[in-house]
């Protein structure tokens, strides 16, 4: 996208220069558990996990997923556990989900599980939280992990009249224009703009002198 605003170019662009971090850099209450072969985006895999001796070996993946779920719970002492899905295919997306809530079989299934720990979550810096808003931080997660792996991350750069880059900012996730990316980009064409008419003024009184 490119226009003008306030006699500035503003050019807001995918960040398809490596610009943004993963948001899993981002200091976060979840922590991912990744064991699928085509989904491995995961803080945690399956050799961090312990298993008792005796749990009964699933047969069905509704089975492993419990266990799964009881094991990180046990473990790492996790209040709400929730599964991730995975679509790869020239890519990858992934989801929140009970179940597999893509349509393709054989290029989807379940990437892994998402969790709180007791770490993470005084890392947030609030003293107290509830389920409810433990599975919502966690949900948050993921769909701004989604957009970084699907490439939905943007930013800007205004330019001035006579095309040099006077401002520039990455890392705006999801659509620019519910992400405050265009907003952003349009308050600093703004800013210079008036930044240009304040000096033009102040050399035109010097000179008037």
């Amino acid at each position: 996208m490119q226009y003008e605003h306030h006699g500035f170019t503003i050019r807001i662009e995918e960040d398809d220069n490596g610009w943004s971090e993963s948001p899993r850099e981002w200091g976060t209450v979840g922590t991912i558990l990744s064991f699928h072969q085509h989904g491995d985006h995961g803080e945690l895999s399956k050799a961090d996990i312990e298993i008792p001796d005796d749990a009964v070996q699933p047969t069905t993946e509704q089975e492993a997923l419990e266990l799964w779920i009881e094991c990180v719970k046990a473990q790492f002492g996790a209040t709400v556990v929730l599964p991730v899905w995975h679509y790869t295919h020239s890519g990858t997306t992934i989801r929140v989900a009970e179940s597999n809530p893509f349509s393709c079989p054989w290029d989807s299934g379940l990437m892994g599980l998402i969790f709180d720990t007791p770490a993470g979550l005084k890392s947030s810096g609030y003293t107290e939280w509830d389920a409810d808003q433990i599975e919502n931080s966690l949900q948050g997660e993921i769909e701004a992990y989604d957009m970084y792996l699907r490439g939905e991350v943007y930013g800007f750069v205004v330019e001035s009249p006579e095309g040099d880059n006077v401002e520039s900012c990455w890392g705006f996730y999801g659509d620019p224009e519910k992400s405050g990316c265009k907003d952003e980009a349009e308050n600093m064409a703004v800013w210079h703009a008036k930044k240009r008419v304040e000096e033009d003024a102040k050399i035109n009184r010097c000179m008037a002198l």
